[in-house]
């Protein structure tokens, strides 16, 4: 299957910018009307937009905690492993920052006001009365950013542009984080259903051994069996308990890095709510959802989109600058009376730089150099996602397959072990034949749970991997009081 091209990547960001860059010095201004307040709620909605993948999500308030003696779900366990995720509170900040450095573009159209108080002492000269020289100004200067002319209105238009592509780059990197974090919790979550299964087996296993040795032992007394029977059952349930206490070591392990992810303690029973997952016959649809849906492509579509504006912003610095001023002298001293009777003055002024030793092209070819290399990165994400798409398919589809064959084996050693064991008892099969059917019954067991959970977790992987989004996931407000961090648990 061809891989679609970086241009078909960033036609889907880049947009007809001519006519809308006409009115970004209105925008700009109206922008710095907006009060800080507002803002901020503002950006902690976009924050817990790109967060939530799939859903609304209900206050803190109105979601009825789940009672504590509950299964743990899958869908919970991502909800406490995304409320304790310290990268999707960074990536939070991230954006936040990125919606504050929309207003470091937006002053390049703003007025500059500053208060300026000198003294001048000069050489006395004949004929002036004065060698000092006082005064106290307020000036005023306002860029006049004429569209496609000057420096002002190109750093205000592309950096506009630049920083609400950054913007949307870290909110699909949200997402992406939530994807890959979910992928994390669901494998921690399954490997301690299957390090569980393990133990239920291991123990079910001994305890059909202790049966089989209490029926022995009375045959033993009875005279209808050897004593050597009855020592091959120890030894093997001996070799049990320690294959069971390793699967206990394994599922606290397990636990633990399921813990790890959560903020706390995993120590009650787990249900799986995942739903299952229907496999297409070809993985070419599949591919072509991904590159829809997957997160990480629109990053990067609008990290070449960022990287684009990075260009237009240097080139700014080709263009002159032209500036209004106007001057209020409050105070001056020392100056002629004609000089001393003027209060004000004002303006215009044009600035067109000719040469800066080089600087100016060589931040250009540096700009165009991160462009190239953001659609290199671009290009290269959607063959690896072509790559994964079909790797996690045919994983899915082996993982589909070897269940239905591993539950015919252990439906198979079932009733084969409850032949041999009534075989034994009319005299027809031996002890041996009975712990050989034993063992072929627990590793079936085993071998069915492995490939059952591997199913789900095959299902989930291909789902994500597909652009599937992970179930919704708590909000990630700003910190309310910027200026203090956040407190440090004990």
């Amino acid at each position: 299957m061809k891989v679609p091209s970086v241009a078909s990547l960033k036609s889907e960001v880049l947009r007809p910018k001519s006519t809308m860059r006409l009115f970004l010095p209105l925008l700009a201004l109206l922008s710095g009307c907006i009060s800080e307040s507002a803002e901020r709620a503002r950006v902690a909605d976009e924050i817990r937009r790109a967060a939530s993948v799939c859903r609304p999500l209900p206050r803190a308030d109105e979601e009825a905690p789940a009672p504590a003696d509950d299964p743990l779900a899958l869908s919970r366990a991502f909800s406490l492993a995304a409320e304790n995720s310290e990268r999707l509170a960074s990536l939070g900040e991230a954006i936040l920052r990125s919606e504050i450095d929309k207003g470091q573009a937006i002053a390049a159209a703003l007025p500059r006001v500053s208060l300026r108080a000198s003294v001048l002492r000069q050489e006395k000269v004949p004929g002036v009365p004065e060698d000092t020289f006082k005064d106290v100004v307020l000036g005023l200067r306002q860029p006049l950013p004429v569209p496609f002319l000057t420096k002002e209105y190109e750093i205000l238009s592309h950096g506009l542009s630049f920083a609400t592509a950054i913007a949307e780059a870290r909110r699909r990197g949200a997402e992406e984080a939530a994807r890959l974090l979910y992928a994390e919790t669901a494998t921690a979550f399954y490997g301690v259903l299957v390090a569980d299964s393990e133990n239920k087996a291991r123990t079910e296993t001994i305890r059909l051994s202790r049966e089989r040795l209490r029926e022995v032992e009375g045959r033993v007394a009875n005279g209808l069996a050897r004593k050597s029977e009855a020592l091959v059952l120890k030894a093997q349930i001996a070799t049990d308990e320690a294959a069971r206490a390793r699967a206990e070591t394994d599922e606290k392990s397990a636990r633990i890095l399921l813990g790890f992810l959560l903020g706390r303690p995993v120590p009650g029973a787990l249900a799986d709510d995942a739903p299952a997952e229907t496999l297409p016959d070809k993985p070419d649809a599949a591919i072509e959802e991904a590159f829809a849906r997957r997160s990480d492509l629109k990053g990067a579509g609008w990290a070449v989109r960022a990287a684009d504006e990075r260009v237009g912003m240097v080139e700014a610095d080709y263009r002159p600058s032209l500036w209004a001023f106007a001057n209020r002298y409050l105070y001056r001293d020392g100056y002629m009376p004609t000089i001393e009777d003027t209060h004000w003055d004002a303006g215009v002024s044009l600035e067109w730089p000719l040469f800066e030793g080089g600087a100016t092209r060589v931040r250009d070819r540096q700009a165009r150099s991160e462009r190239r290399d953001a659609e290199l990165s671009a290009s290269r994400l959607k063959r690896e996602v072509d790559r994964d798409v079909r790797t996690a398919f045919e994983q899915a589809r082996f993982a589909a397959s070897v269940l239905s064959t591993v539950e015919e084996g252990f439906k198979a050693a079932e009733e084969n072990y409850r032949a041999v064991e009534g075989e034994y008892r009319q005299g027809l099969a031996t002890n041996l034949e009975v712990l050989t059917s034993l063992r072929l019954l627990t590793e079936s067991r085993l071998a069915f749970e492995r490939a059952r959970i591997g199913r789900k977790l095959s299902g989930v992987q291909f789902r994500l991997v597909c652009g599937g989004r992970a179930p919704a996931i708590p909000p990630m407000p700003p910190n309310p009081n910027p200026e203090k961090p956040p407190e440090t648990p004990p």
